[in-house]
C-alpha cells in the first residue's frame, strides 16, 4: 500500500501502552516523517517511512523495544514537507532550528 508521506510531514504515532494488559490505553504523540523509502527512489507516494526520535521516557523507550509485527497506529499528515517550505526563487540560504 503506498503512503503518501513526505520528509516534513508530521503523523500521529500510537503504541500500546506496556502497562495496561487490556491494551486499551494507546500512547500517542506527533514525530516528523524524516525520510521515505520509495520501491523506484522517486519522489512521492512511498512504501515505508522513517521517523528520527530520542528516547527520553516511557514512550520512547516503549518505541525502542517494540519488534516486528507489534502493534502501531499512525495517521493524519500535518505540516508542510520541508522541500515544499523552503523551494522558492530567489531563495539564498536556510537556517534550521528545532526544539523539542
Amino acid at each position: 500500500e503506498e503512503l503518501e508521506y513526505q520528509p516534513g510531514n508530521v503523523l500521529a504515532l500510537e503504541i500500546p501502552d506496556p502497562e495496561n494488559p487490556q491494551g486499551e490505553e494507546w500512547m500517542r504523540g506527533p514525530y516528523t516523517v524524516t525520510r521515505v523509502i520509495t520501491e523506484n527512489n522517486e519522489v512521492g507516494s512511498s512504501s515505508s517511512f522513517d521517523i528520527l526520535y530520542r528516547v527520553v521516557g516511557k514512550k520512547t523507550e516503549t518505541f525502542r523495544k517494540a519488534a516486528v509485527g507489534d502493534a502501531l497506529q499512525f495517521g493524519g499528515k500535518f505540516k508542510v514537507p520541508i522541500l515544499e517550505g523552503i523551494e522558492k526563487d530567489g531563495l539564498e540560504r536556510v537556517v534550521g532550528i528545532s526544539t523539542g
